[in-house]
Parts: structure tokens; C-alpha cells; sequence
């Protein structure tokens, strides 16, 4: 059984660059003990924990691996290390929890035709599903706790709420595929419960109309509530202050124009080009573009001291890129703050170029040992009998036959074939 923590004496928290989480809970008057990746953190008599980071781009997650005289847990909640499972030293886990709902705005926020948004979201999670599969199977838990859904917006479309076909999924979905796989052991707890061997397997099911009005119903709609003081200089002043901290990294000449729009006249935008840290007021420029179209109320967050990574899991702007390609530079530029994304720049542009070699097909694969887009160690990734490395992350795949060029992006493992 998961049985209540002792007497509350501070935070234990992973370390990352980025000290916001830190500074935000040293407030609380709290002493606060920072963790590194892998390192282990005695909590009280016979509690300890262990975490792992991931720390690359925009992801700043974690997962904690928490051991007691009675039971073991491993909370890997949005964490994607799975391609650093089959290498760390593990003891038997009891409960294994890990997220298989999505929790980003790709590509529910994209404008782009239903069908294919759909497509989209049917493929994502696909990956998602398998990757804990993939886990459950390496891991060998007593039990599998499904975390971080379901997700329910009670405020937005409600379609993304109470209908398949986007990528936040729902457990029934979750324990059918896992059973269609042989993986019953699932635990499906409500909030507040105990988790033990005992507690239920029926999984919470997707919400209905009525039940999202039940959930609206006394609540307020804190967006709708919100009084917008927007000012295009303070915005233009907000952009400035991130490109002052990124000021003397070279960033990639084919790195896309970033542009914010809030309205239809020429000087309702900003341009954003990161290749020569220049922001200016309307549409310049020529080439690739990521354009955010908002409210003036979304921008006005962005200039108010709001996390951008927060602003933009509201899920209440616009997506366009011109052409549809991924760009990992431009992505992490619009999710980060003055405060990380000079680091979150750094290690998206200097993920190691050791290289190793994979076999396929009788042929020799030299190919860059980690994945461009997060740094996912590539060495034990699955390549398909048509030649495509998948990532065991984000389930980006690699066309060995054209050199391992992402589909995805335009990145790419620099794969060299021999016989």
C-alpha cells in the first residue's frame, strides 16, 4: 500500500538549470534539497528516493524512483527516459506509473485540416501506448498505475474533452490496448484513494456533456475572467529581453522566422529572427515561418510575466508553420523565459555527435548515437524492416535508406550504409 508521508520537513526536488522551481518554493519558507539526475536522496528512516532527469530543449522533467520497507514505486509521470531503462540499475518495482495522455498543443492548436489533425493524434498515441507497453514489459512492476489522465478541459472545445480522435486519450482506451497485449495488472485509482493490490482496475471513463457541466458548474472560467492591458512594446521589450540572454549563440541559418499576430494590420505582429537576434514590428522578411496567431489577451499574458511554457498550454492560440517541418531552435525559443532559454538553446544545439554503429537488413548502420531532437540515447532503438529508426522518446523515425532523415523534421542521425 501507498501509505502517507511523514511529517512534512521541506522539498526534496531534481535539479535542474533552471533555478524558477527552486526560487519559487524557497518562498514557502521551506528548506528546499535539490537532487542531481541518478543520485539517490535518503527522505526519513527506511525512505529514500532516487531521480532521473531529463533537462534538454524544452523538456524539464523528471521521474523518482521511491523505495520503502514495503513497496517500491517508480513515478516516471511525462519523463521519456524510456531508452534510459534498459540501462539503469533497477530494483523490482511494485508500482510503475508513467503519463499516456498527450500534454502539448500539436496538433490540436494547428491549423491544418480535421482529418489530418486526426491522423496526427491517432499516430501519437500509438507511440504513446507502446512506450508504456514497451516499459511495462522491461520493467516487470506487480502493478501499473496509468498517470496523468484522463485529461478534461472544461472550459475549451469540448470535443477534446468527450470525443476520440485528439491526442489526449483516455484510460478505457489505455487498459484495452494494454489487455489486447496481455497487460492486466492496471490499477485505475480515483483521487483520494489508496493505491494497493486492492484497489480498482475499472478505468475513469471519457466525461461526458453532463459531466462537464458539473465540473463548470461554481467554477470560474479564469480565462474569460481575464482584463487584458495589451502593449506591442512591451511584448516587442518581453521577446528583446530572451534574445539578449542568447545574444552570441550561433544559432542555424535555416532556423524560421518566428512571428506573433494579434490582429489583421500590418503592424498587429512582430517578426522575430533568431539567426541575427532581431525583432521587429510587422511582417518581415521572406522563407520558413512558425506564426502564433492570438487574442491580444494571449500576448498581453506573454508581456505580464507569465511563463511562455504556461501561456501556451492554455491551448488558446493558432499554429502555422510555412512549410510544416518541426524545428526544435524556433520551439524551444516560443516555450522558454529569460531564465532557461539560453540553457535550453545550449543543449538542443550541442547534443553530442558520437557515433555509433547499428546493424539492418545485413547492412552496417553508422549513425549518430542521439536523437537530434531531444537527445534520446539511440543505441537499442528499434528499426523497422523497411529501414526506419524509431526514437524510443517521441517515436520520431529515421529513413535509414536516405541517410536518416527525420520524417518529422529536418533533422537528421547521418546515417552511412555499408555491407
Amino acid at each position: 500500500m501507498l501509505v502517507a508521508a511523514p511529517r512534512f520537513h521541506g522539498f526534496f526536488i531534481p535539479k535542474f538549470h533552471d533555478s524558477y522551481l527552486r526560487e519559487h518554493l524557497e518562498a514557502y519558507g521551506k528548506p528546499v534539497t535539490e537532487v542531481a539526475d541518478s543520485d539517490s536522496q535518503a527522505v526519513s528512516d527506511g525512505i529514500s528516493i532516487q531521480v532521473f532527469v531529463s533537462d534538454v530543449g524544452v523538456n524539464h522533467d523528471s521521474a523518482v524512483l521511491v523505495t520503502t520497507p514495503g513497496f517500491t514505486l517508480l513515478n516516471q509521470n511525462d519523463c521519456k527516459i524510456f531508452d534510459r531503462l534498459q540501462t539503469v540499475a533497477l530494483p523490482k518495482i511494485n508500482y510503475y506509473s508513467v503519463q499516456f495522455s498527450g500534454a502539448t498543443w500539436h496538433p490540436v492548436c494547428f491549423r491544418m485540416p480535421e482529418e489530418d489533425k486526426r491522423h496526427i493524434s491517432e499516430k501519437k498515441v500509438a507511440i504513446k501506448f507502446n512506450n508504456v507497453l514497451g516499459a511495462i514489459r522491461h520493467l516487470q512492476p506487480d502493478f501499473y498505475v496509468p498517470a496523468a489522465g484522463p485529461a478534461v478541459f472544461p472550459f475549451l472545445d469540448e470535443k477534446l474533452s468527450t470525443e476520440p480522435g485528439s491526442i489526449f486519450t483516455h484510460q478505457p482506451e489505455l487498459v484495452e490496448f494494454l489487455g489486447s497485449h496481455g497487460v492486466d495488472k492496471v490499477l485505475c485509482p480515483r483521487p483520494g484513494d489508496e493505491v494497493s493490490p486492492a484497489t480498482t482496475s475499472v478505468p475513469i471513463p471519457r466525461p461526458s456533456h453532463s459531466d462537464l457541466l458539473q465540473l463548470r458548474a461554481g467554477k470560474p472560467d479564469v480565462w474569460a475572467g481575464l482584463v487584458p492591458a495589451f502593449d506591442a512594446d512591451a511584448l516587442l521589450a518581453a521577446v528583446d529581453a530572451r534574445l539578449d540572454q542568447i545574444w552570441d549563440l550561433d544559432i542555424p541559418e535555416d532556423t524560421p522566422r518566428i512571428v506573433f499576430s494579434w490582429g489583421a494590420g500590418g503592424q498587429d505582429c512582430l517578426t522575430i529572427d533568431l539567426v541575427n537576434k532581431r525583432v521587429e514590428r510587422g511582417l518581415t522578411g521572406s522563407g520558413a515561418c512558425l506564426k502564433l496567431i492570438a487574442s491580444e489577451k494571449y500576448f498581453w499574458l506573454m508581456h505580464s510575466g507569465e511563463r511562455w511554457q504556461d501561456v501556451y498550454l492554455s491551448l488558446q492560440a493558432e499554429v502555422e508553420r510555412q512549410p510544416d517541418v518541426f524545428n526544435s531552435i524556433a520551439n524551444v525559443f516560443v516555450f522558454s523565459d529569460p531564465s532557461n532559454v539560453r540553457d535550453a538553446l545550449l543543449s538542443t544545439l550541442h547534443i553530442p555527435k558520437e557515433r555509433i554503429e547499428r546493424s539492418w537488413n545485413g547492412k552496417k548502420c553508422r549513425i549518430d548515437r542521439y536523437c537530434p531532437h531531444q537527445g534520446a540515447d539511440l543505441g537499442n532503438a528499434h528499426i523497422t524492416e523497411d529501414g526506419f529508426l524509431v526514437c524510443p522518446r517521441h517515436g520520431w523515425q529515421f529513413d535509414l535508406n536516405n541517410g536518416g532523415r527525420s520524417t518529422a523534421s529536418a533533422d537528421s542521425i547521418n546515417c552511412e550504409l555499408s555491407d
